[in-house]
């Protein structure tokens, strides 16, 4: 079967990346904040830790590290 002729296996195609597109975009708009303030962060790389530092997560992932007020 050639599939370039057969309209329902691109249209598969074509709802199921329309689908997973949505689900994305969607997750990350509603993906919730937390700041957390006044906290030393050791980073793994780093003999010192960063101290009084302030942390924004956004959904399960750490977006910004500060230390400026």
């Amino acid at each position: 079967m050639d599939r370039s002729r057969n309209p329902y296996l691109s249209t598969a195609f074509i709802a199921a990346f329309s689908f997973f597109g949505l689900s994305v975009t969607a997750q990350d708009a509603e993906a919730p904040q937390t700041l957390f303030t006044n906290v030393h962060v050791f980073d793994g790389v780093n003999d010192k830790r960063i101290e009084n530092a302030s942390v924004l997560v956004e959904g399960n992932m750490i977006k910004i590290v500060s230390t400026t007020q």
